[in-house]
C-alpha cells in the first residue's frame, strides 16, 4: 500500500455504542484472540493508518491509544455524535476510513480492498447492499465531513439518511463477500459468527 495514496485518511473504530441488543459491550467480544476494538486498532495501524477510538466515555482499558470521547454537545446522539467529536478532539481535516466494533468479519483484506476502491473525488466511498448505503465501513471525504457538521447542526443525526440524499455522489462498490458485511448485534450473531470463525480460519483477517 502506498502511503502517499492515504496520508490524508485517518481511520475512526466507533466503539461508543450502547450494545443494548447485544447485552454486553460489543467492542470488548473477542473474537479473534482479543477484545474485538483492541483487535481492530491493531490491524488498522499494522495497516499504516493513524488510528483513533470514538469511545463514548473515557475508558482507562484503553490506555496508551488515541481515544475521543463524546464531547457534550455531541454526546447522546449515536454514531454521527462520535465522529463530530472525533474530528474536533483530533484535528483532522481529511478524509476518514468509519468502521465500528460490530463487524467481525471485516479485516485486512477487505480494509485494504476498501482503500484501495476509494475515489477521492466521490463525496463517500461506501457499500451500498440492497439499495441502501452503509455509514460504515466506508471512506468519508472531506466534503462529506464538513456537510455531516452542518447536518447535525439542523438537528439531523442520521448518517445513512444523509448518504441516502447525497447517493449520485457515492462512489458504491461491491464488497468481497457479503458475509464480511454481517453486524454482530444479538448474542445470537456473536456466537454463529465465532463458530464460523472457528470452523473456516480467520487467516485473512488478521494484520
Amino acid at each position: 500500500m502506498a502511503p502517499s495514496r492515504f496520508s490524508d485518511i485517518a481511520a475512526i473504530i466507533l466503539a461508543g455504542g450502547q450494545s443494548s441488543r447485544m447485552q454486553q459491550d460489543k467492542a470488548w467480544i473477542n473474537y479473534h484472540g482479543k477484545p474485538q476494538v483492541l483487535w481492530l486498532y491493531d490491524v488498522l495501524q499494522h495497516l499504516g493508518l493513524q488510528v483513533g477510538i470514538s469511545a463514548g466515555t473515557a475508558d482507562l482499558r484503553l490506555d496508551n491509544r488515541s481515544v475521543f470521547p463524546d464531547l457534550p454537545g455531541y454526546s447522546n446522539h449515536g454514531p454521527i455524535g462520535g465522529v463530530l467529536s472525533t474530528l474536533a478532539g483530533s484535528g483532522h481535516r481529511g478524509a476518514l476510513l468509519l468502521i465500528g466494533c460490530d463487524y467481525p468479519l471485516f479485516g485486512s483484506t477487505e480494509i485494504c480492498h476498501l482503500l484501495q476502491s476509494r475515489r477521492p473525488d466521490a463525496t463517500a466511498t461506501v457499500y451500498a447492499p440492497e439499495g441502501r448505503a452503509l455509514p460504515f465501513p466506508a471512506i468519508w471525504e472531506k466534503e462529506a465531513l464538513d456537510r455531516l457538521r452542518t447536518y447535525f447542526d439542523t438537528q439531523h443525526y442520521s448518517m445513512q439518511v444523509l448518504l441516502a440524499e447525497s447517493m449520485n455522489q457515492l462512489n458504491v462498490i461491491a464488497p468481497i463477500s457479503i458475509a464480511s458485511l454481517q453486524s454482530a448485534d444479538t448474542p445470537g450473531d456473536m456466537k454463529r459468527i465465532q463458530a464460523m470463525l472457528q470452523d473456516n480460519g480467520e487467516s485473512s483477517l488478521l494484520p
